[in-house]
């Protein structure tokens, strides 16, 4: 897709999903944990506000065990009904010996 016609789609999704969000309606984050072949989820994060996203080739503890960030990616998005911004985010880890 052209540049111009992916930003033209992107406003136009926008446009339609765009309502006012509910009085006090914070953002939400879901950030899931997986293993370099990202068939598995290690951990599951659901939270009211946004996370801090962890950069690539930080080590970072999941439960007690340490692990380094691989890659992330976040898409984010608004709710359809109440247009409470949604952010969902896949971080790869590998473990760290």
């Amino acid at each position: 897709m052209f540049p111009e016609a992916l930003y033209d789609a992107v406003r136009r999704v926008e446009g339609i999903l765009r309502t006012k969000p509910e009085a006090g309606a914070a953002p939400s984050h879901q950030m899931v944990f997986t293993p370099p072949d990202g068939e598995s989820e290690l951990m599951c994060l659901d939270v009211p506000e946004i996370l801090p996203i962890p950069d690539q080739g930080k080590i970072i503890m999941l439960h007690e065990y340490e692990v380094m960030v691989t890659s992330s990616r976040t898409i984010y998005a608004r709710d359809e009904k109440t247009g409470q911004v949604k952010v969902f985010t896949v971080v790869r880890v590998t473990a760290v010996e």
